[in-house]
């Protein structure tokens, strides 16, 4: 008796169709790529009860040529490669000539189709072998539309591991959201349930299919980002230090105009976020990276969401360097502002309706709130700073649309590129500008600024002439500028230690044990001596005098939690132990008089970055008089 067999054709098609399509939004991705490959500028995608009854994916692309029908649903047929060193230049998203047959081989396929050489369509159906049946002649214009019906209807085993509708309609949406992003050339249209969702047209501003897509407060908050490397350029948006979220959602990476997921980049860009947004936070950025073709390798999973990059630390680096000129010169103090504002503004308001009904009086505010610091600064500082805030205010207005017409036009855009030499220019002058940098002018020149402290947690400001209300939070401002104080002695490799009067035993599993013993020199850079004590435990001799208030024990479990998973298991991120530190060393409930209130925010003007502290919370936030105002019904919308 034979143990192995050699599966049915059968068989062998309904086991390759799960590598493919585990879910209808698998469908939709294959079925749009191909529109996409076909050259359409107009796609309409149509599911009902989260597609698992129906998809029809519908184009005006190139069609496919009556002779090619018996093919077009054929295992391993495609039109995209001849051979594997076509991968090298591949342009199109499909390629493996598995996407049709698999999808034939779960679903009821039925295909309407026309080339811009043939003077009439082609109606028919196909098996669940592949076979094209019922082939007859119709009207139609010229594209294809494919219509897919009763996911895992011959599957009950798969189809009872299909989620909800709502639920598939959720993953659906999420990827033709990808998908509209990743080509602002064509229009897309997205119907469920019979009503559509939502539209996008490629004549539209770019600005304006983000907003319809992801909302006013995402494009509202997003900041250009425009650079090259050796191997290519990085184009996009990155959100500002006002906007985050609890999880990935809002982040989308195309790479050579392909959807991908890549922890590396997330990871690297949130990296620089630390220091910006809170902890356990996401930023949100649109990035369009044109690489190489040869550089990249996207055969190494069978959906091709995830793609090898070669020299990808090259790409880590620049991203990193140029998101953090981005951030350190635009972001802003978190303002509160009533509710009620944007009450009656249409939904489906563009961007660029909402954005030029309020850039006047926007550019107006920002002007005036200039203005009101004329007394506190010299007439040659004065000038160069209302001169370096005219220009980047127009800046702003055009780089957010005109910079990224490139985007639908698909060409690189070169008057408004950030450039390092450019950048360089704005960050000097922007500089000049921060607002931690006018709180201190107000306490120099106007000792009646300082209302007091709250709750012996707020320090109060007022500036009467620009109507503004400035609370910072005493306890955050402190552990920054502790934070920063360790990071330059840290980095300078001066960080003093006291010896403990009473040396102290820490027991540790055999994991935690060889880590702390793998980054024993690291932990001693931070001002931590140790020795070893038995099999499994150290003895602790020396702490860092900023750990005054911390136990031996928590300083150790500090030390544990930091290790993080990035090139290995055992790697130490003293930063992060050092605003545990900072967390630890501040102490609350302390009421603060004037001078030690200056004093503070002298130190804190002085920090890299002021306005956040080291787990990214705000320090000083800005209320409007006319905010109160309508608190007390003394302004009325």
């Amino acid at each position: 008796m034979t143990l192995i067999k050699k599966l049915s054709k059968d068989t062998i098609m309904k086991i390759a169709a799960g590598e493919v399509i585990e879910s209808p939004a698998a469908i939709v991705k294959e079925l749009t790529e191909n529109s996409i490959d076909a050259n359409s500028t107009e796609i309409t995608i149509e599911f009902q009860d989260g597609g698992i009854t129906l998809i029809r994916v519908s184009d005006n692309g190139d069609g496919i040529p009556k002779e090619d029908l018996s093919n077009a649903f054929t295992r391993h047929a495609t039109s995209k490669i001849n051979d594997i060193d076509s991968l090298k230049s591949l342009n199109t998203l499909g390629f493996r000539g598995e996407a049709l047959p698999t999808i034939a081989a779960v679903t009821d396929v039925e295909v309407v189709t026309k080339t811009d050489d043939e003077t009439i369509g082609n109606k028919f159906e196909v098996d669940h072998d592949g076979n094209v049946y019922n082939l007859k002649s119709i009207g139609a214009s010229k594209g294809t539309t494919i219509v897919a019906k009763n996911l895992f209807e011959n599957l009950p085993v798969r189809k009872k591991f299909l989620k909800s509708a709502n639920i598939e309609s959720n993953k659906i949406i999420e990827l033709t959201t990808k998908l509209a992003l990743s080509n602002p050339n064509i229009d897309f249209r997205v119907i469920k349930d019979g009503k559509l969702y939502y539209s996008t047209n490629r004549n539209r501003r770019f600005k304006d299919n983000i907003f319809n897509l992801l909302g006013r407060e995402f494009a509202n908050s997003l900041k250009v980002l425009d650079f090259e490397f050796s191997h290519g350029t990085v184009r996009g948006y990155i959100s500002d230090n006002n906007f985050y979220r609890s999880n990935r959602s809002y982040q989308y990476i195309f790479i050579n105009n392909r959807v991908i997921k890549n922890t590396e980049i997330s990871n690297a860009i949130e990296t620089v976020y630390q220091n910006y947004i809170p902890l356990s936070r996401y930023p949100g950025f649109i990035l369009y990276i044109d690489i190489d073709k040869e550089l990249i390798d996207v055969n190494i999973h069978p959906n091709k969401l995830k793609i090898k990059i070669y020299d990808m630390e090259e790409l880590l680096i620049a991203l990193k360097n140029n998101i953090y000129k981005v951030l350190r010169f635009e972001t802003d103090i978190p303002v509160v502002e009533s509710k009620k504002e944007n009450k009656f503004i249409a939904q489906r308001q563009t961007y660029s309706e909402e954005r030029a009904s309020s850039y006047k009086d926007i550019e107006y505010k920002l002007e005036n709130f200039i203005e009101n610091f004329k007394a506190a600064e010299s007439n040659t500082n004065q000038n160069e700073n209302l001169e370096a805030i005219h220009d980047n205010n127009k800046a702003n207005s055009s780089d957010l649309d005109d910079n990224y017409s490139s985007l639908i036009n698909f060409e690189k855009t070169s008057e408004k590129k950030y450039t390092e030499e450019s950048n360089d220019k704005i960050n000097n002058e922007v500089k000049k500008l921060t607002y931690i940098d006018k709180i201190k002018s107000i306490l120099k020149y106007n000792s009646q600024a300082i209302v007091g402290t709250i709750f012996l947690t707020y320090i109060v400001i007022q500036d009467v002439d620009s109507e503004n209300l400035f609370l910072i939070d005493q306890h955050s401002a402190h552990e920054k500028i502790k934070y920063e104080e360790f990071k330059y002695y840290y980095d300078n490799q001066n960080i003093n230690s006291q010896v403990l009067m009473n040396s102290e035993i820490i027991e540790l599993s055999k994991f935690n044990f060889e880590k702390i013993l793998e980054n024993k020199k690291e932990i001693n850079r931070i001002g931590i001596k140790f020795d070893i004590f038995g099999e499994q435990a150290i003895v602790l001799r020396e702490i860092p005098l900023y750990y005054k208030s911390v136990t031996p024990t928590k300083i150790i479990n500090e030390i544990l939690d930091s290790i993080t998973k990035i090139d290995n298991i055992y790697q130490l991120d003293p930063y992060r132990v050092m605003r545990e530190a900072c967390r630890a060393a501040v102490k609350s409930g302390q009421l603060l008089d004037n001078q030690e209130i200056i004093e503070l925010l002298d130190k804190l003007s002085k920090c890299e970055y002021p306005l956040t502290c080291p787990h990214g919370r705000p320090t000083i936030i800005r209320i409007k008089k006319s905010v109160i105002d309508k608190l007390f019904f003394r302004i009325q919308d």
